[in-house]
C-alpha cells in the first residue's frame, strides 16, 4: 500500500485557487482586528484556515494505492463450443473436442495469474464448466449468437473480454449480438476434405410445389480423405426417404474432386409439409457418421385449380384430353361442348349457370375459372362476344392452353382475330398444310428451366416425346419461349411446345394434331406435361385465391412470435366476412398438436390474423380450414420455417469466418490456437482500465470532505452572526 497526490486540476489552477482563498483570509483576520475583535475573533479565524485547509486536501487529491484482491481481478469469461460437430476427428490433437480441452488449459495457465478467468462451455445452452474433462461434444445444436449474448449479459460487472473457441458452426440464427467488451476467437478445426469421409454436402429441394406435382431433389455429396479411402468409395449409394416411405436410390458417380450429384424427382399427392432426407453410404471406414444424412421441407399446397374445357366439337385430340383432365386430382373441372346451335354438352356446369346454354359472352362467367382450354373449336364457331369474353380474361390474368388439331390456327380460320393476338406466335391461312413424318420433341435449353417441364427430366427421357405431324406457324410474338421443338430431316429446330404472355395472362400452345398418340405411347409424360401446363398457366396471384395464407417474415428464430393472415374470398373474388375459418397446429408428421386461435381484422372484411409461437428448432405447421355458405371448405397450410432447421452433424465443415466476423464485429480479433501467447497482449490492449492494483481518493470517495467543508462555513457564519459582525 502506498500514498500518493493526484490533483484533479492543473496546479496552476490549484495554486490560484488556493492564493485567493488564502488573501480571503488574511483579509477578513485584518477587517476583524480593525473592529476591535479581539479574543472572540480566535474561533471565526480558525474556521476559515480549516476551510482553506480543507481547499487544499481537494486539490491536492491524497490516494491510496492498494493491491487488488485475487477475486477483484478483471473477467475473462472463456466459453468453450460443446457441440456434436466437435467430435469431428480434424483436430491438431485428434478431435476438435480435442483441441479445445488443450486451449481451456493452456489459457487458464496463462491468465489465472492475472486475471479472474471463468470457463463456460456451450452448445444450444449454457452452463458452467469446472475442468476441461467436462467437455463431451454431445450437444445437439449450436447457437452462438445466444451463448455470447449470455457471456456478456453481466452488467453489475461485464467481463473485460470473451475467449470464444468454437469450429464457428451455427446450426440456429447466424446473428451477432451487441457486446459490451471484445471476443477473442479461437478457431478450431483444420480441413475436413483431409479426413476419411463420407457426407452430404447440400439437399436442394422447393420450399413450396403444387400438390399433385412433381418436383426435382438433388442430393449433392462428397467422398473425402486420402487417395485409397477416395478411390475404394467412388461410387457410393444415396438414398432419398420421406418419412418412412423409401423413394429411391442411385449410385452416383464422382467427379476428380470427389463430388457428385443424385437427381431424383419426387411425386407430392399429399397436401402439407413433405419431410425429405437424404442419406448417403453407409460407406466402411467412414470418420463423421454424422453428416451422412441431411433434410430438406417441401410444402406441397393445393392451389385448387379450377379448369374450363370448350370444344365445338370431338376431334381425335378432344377425348383423350377430356379424359386425362377428367382425372386429375386436385383440379375443379368442368366442359362445355356445343355441337351446335342449342345441342350443348356440358359436365360440372349446374343448371341455370350461364355456361349450360354454351360458351360465355360474358368475362364474369370465365373469372371463377384459372384456366381455359381451347381444342376442336374454329374461329366460325365462336361469336364475337365470345372471342371477346375469352380475350378479357386472358388479358386480366388467366391461363389460355391451345392445343393445336385441325381447327386451330391459321387452318382454322384464326388469322388476324382478336383472339390471335394473346397467342404465343402468329397465325396465318397459308399454314395449312403441316409437316408430317416421325418427330421426336427434343427440349430446348429455356425448357429444361420452364417449370412446365420442371421435374420431368427422368420422364421425358424413358417414354420420349414424339408426334406425326407440325403446325407450320410465322415467327413467334415478343416473349414467347419455345420449351420443346423438333426437326424434320436435317432441316433447323421447330417450336412443338411454345408459352407465351399476354397482359396479365399466360398462353401455352401445342403446334401438332396428333399430341393424342403421345398419351398412348408415353401416358407418364403425357399426363405430366399436360399437369404441370395447366398449373403454370394458372394465376397464383393471391386476389385470385379463395383462400390465401401469408406470413410476417420467411424464417423465424427460436422463441419468435409469427403473424399469420388469412384471406378469404368469394366466388367472385371479394372478401367476405361472412366466412367460418378455423386454424389448427400440426407436427411436421402431421399429428394435431393444438388449436390456433384466429381473430377477424377489424378493418380489413374477411382477413383474420393469428399470432403463432415458435418454440423449437423445427417448422412449425399451420393448416387453416375456411368454408363460406353453401360452399365447400378451402383448405391451406403455411409451413413457419425456422432459421435452425439445420441439425447438428449436417454441416460438420468449420466455419472460420463466422467467428472473424465475430471477433470484427465487438472490436476483438482472430487467435489461432497455436499464438495463445498472445492472449496477454490482446487482453492487455483490449482492457487498459484492468489493473492489478486499485487506488482509493481519500477525498472524494466519502461524504467527511463535504459535510467538514459545510459545517466550518456554517459555523463561521453562526458566530459571525452572534457577534453582529458583516
Amino acid at each position: 500500500m502506498s500514498l500518493h497526490f493526484a490533483p484533479p486540476v492543473a496546479p496552476t489552477v490549484g495554486l490560484l485557487a488556493l492564493a485567493v482563498a488564502a488573501a480571503a483570509v488574511v483579509v477578513g483576520v485584518r477587517r476583524l482586528l480593525a473592529l476591535g475583535v479581539g479574543r472572540a475573533a480566535r474561533p471565526m479565524i480558525a474556521l476559515r484556515v480549516a476551510a482553506v485547509t480543507l481547499l487544499l486536501l481537494a486539490f491536492a487529491n491524497p490516494t491510496v494505492v492498494s493491491a487488488v484482491p485475487a477475486e477483484r481481478r478483471p473477467r475473462v469469461r472463456l466459453l468453450v463450443d460443446d457441440s456434436a460437430s466437435m467430435a469431428v476427428p480434424d483436430g491438431r490433437r485428434g478431435t476438435r473436442s480435442d483441441d479445445a480441452k488443450a486451449v481451456v488449459r493452456e489459457v487458464r495457465e496463462r491468465l489465472d495469474g492475472v486475471f479472474a478467468v471463468e470457463a463456460t462451455t456451450f452448445a444450444s445452452a449454457a452452463a458452467t464448466a469446472g475442468t476441461a474433462d467436462t467437455l463431451t461434444a454431445a450437444g445437439e445444436g449450436t447457437d452462438l449468437g445466444a451463448a455470447l449474448a449470455r457471456a456478456g449479459a453481466d452488467a453489475a460487472e461485464p467481463p473485460v473480454a470473451i475467449v470464444l473457441a468454437s469450429d464457428g458452426i451455427d446450426t440456429v440464427a447466424p446473428t451477432t449480438p451487441r457486446l459490451p467488451c471484445p471476443v477473442l476467437a479461437v478457431p478450431l478445426g483444420t480441413d475436413l476434405d483431409l479426413v476419411d469421409d463420407a457426407r452430404v454436402v447440400a439437399l436442394r429441394a422447393p420450399e413450396r410445389a403444387d400438390l399433385h406435382t412433381t418436383v426435382a431433389v438433388e442430393v449433392e455429396v462428397a467422398v473425402t480423405g486420402s487417395v485409397a479411402f477416395r478411390e475404394r468409395h467412388r461410387a457410393p449409394s444415396v438414398s432419398l426417404s420421406r418419412g418412412g416411405e423409401a423413394l429411391g436410390a442411385k449410385t452416383v458417380a464422382l467427379d476428380g474432386r470427389g463430388r457428385g450429384v443424385a437427381r431424383f424427382d419426387v411425386r407430392l399427392d399429399a397436401a402439407g409439409a413433405h419431410v425429405l432426407e437424404a442419406r448417403v453410404g453407409p460407406v466402411a471406414r467412414d470418420r463423421v457418421a454424422a453428416d451422412d444424412r441431411r433434410r430438406a421441407f417441401v410444402l406441397a399446397e393445393d392451389p385448387s385449380l379450377r379448369v374450363l374445357l370448350l370444344a365445338a366439337r370431338v376431334t381425335r385430340e378432344y377425348r383423350p384430353l377430356r379424359a386425362e383432365v377428367a382425372r386429375t386430382p386436385g383440379l375443379t373441372f368442368a366442359s362445355v361442348l356445343r355441337l351446335a346451335p342449342g345441342k350443348v354438352l356440358t359436365d360440372g356446369i349446374a343448371a341455370g349457370d350461364p355456361l349450360a346454354t354454351g360458351f360465355p359472352a360474358d368475362a364474369a362467367a370465365l373469372s371463377r375459372f384459372d384456366v381455359v382450354v381451347l381444342v376442336g373449336t374454329r374461329a366460325a364457331d365462336v361469336a364475337s362476344a365470345e372471342e371477346a369474353a375469352l380475350l378479357a380474361f386472358v388479358e386480366e390474368g388467366g391461363g389460355l392452353l391451345v392445343i393445336g388439331d385441325d381447327d386451330a390456327l391459321g387452318s382454322g380460320g384464326w388469322e388476324g382475330r382478336p383472339l390471335a393476338r394473346v397467342l404465343p406466335v402468329v397465325a396465318r391461312a397459308a399454314d395449312e398444310g403441316m409437316t408430317t413424318g416421325a418427330l421426336r420433341a427434343e427440349r430446348t435449353a429455356e425448357g429444361r428451366a420452364h417449370p412446365v417441364l420442371e421435374g420431368l427430366d427422368d420422364a421425358l427421357a424413358a417414354d420420349g416425346v414424339s408426334v406425326a405431324s407440325l403446325h407450320r406457324v410465322g415467327a413467334l410474338r415478343p416473349g414467347a419461349t419455345t420449351l420443346l421443338a423438333t426437326r424434320a430431316g436435317d432441316g433447323p429446330p421447330r417450336p412443338l411446345l411454345v408459352a407465351g404472355s399476354a397482359a396479365r395472362g399466360r398462353t401455352l400452345l401445342w403446334l401438332t394434331n396428333t399430341l393424342h398418340r403421345m398419351q398412348a405411347t408415353a401416358p407418364a409424360a403425357y399426363g405430366a406435361l399436360l399437369r404441370q401446363g395447366l398449373r403454370w398457366l394458372a394465376s397464383r396471384a393471391a386476389e385470385r385465391e379463395g383462400l390465401s395464407l401469408a406470413t410476417d417474415r420467411a424464417r423465424y428464430a427460436k422463441g419468435d412470435v409469427a403473424r399469420v393472415t388469412a384471406t378469404v374470398r368469394g366466388p367472385d373474388r371479394t372478401p367476405r366476412a361472412d366466412a367460418s375459418v378455423e386454424a389448427r397446429r400440426l407436427a411436421l408428421d402431421g399429428k394435431d398438436a393444438g388449436p390456433v386461435a384466429l381473430r377477424a381484422v377489424a378493418d380489413a372484411p374477411g382477413t383474420f390474423t393469428a399470432d403463432v409461437a415458435v418454440d423449437g428448432d423445427e417448422p412449425v405447421r399451420v393448416r387453416v380450414t375456411a368454408s363460406l355458405p353453401g360452399a365447400p371448405a378451402a383448405v391451406r397450410e403455411v409451413l413457419l420455417r425456422t432459421t435452425g432447421e439445420a441439425r447438428e452433424g449436417e454441416e460438420p465443415v468449420a466455419d472460420p469466418a463466422r467467428l472473424a466476423a465475430i471477433a470484427a464485429a465487438s472490436g476483438g480479433a482472430v487467435v489461432p490456437p497455436t499464438a495463445l501467447a498472445e492472449l496477454s497482449a490482446r487482453l492487455a490492449a483490449s482492457a487498459p482500465q484492468a489493473p492489478r492494483t486499485r487506488e482509493r481518493s481519500l477525498v472524494y470517495e466519502g461524504p467527511w470532505w463535504l459535510l467538514a467543508m459545510v459545517a466550518c462555513l456554517l459555523a463561521e457564519w453562526v458566530l459571525r452572526r452572534r457577534s453582529n459582525l458583516p
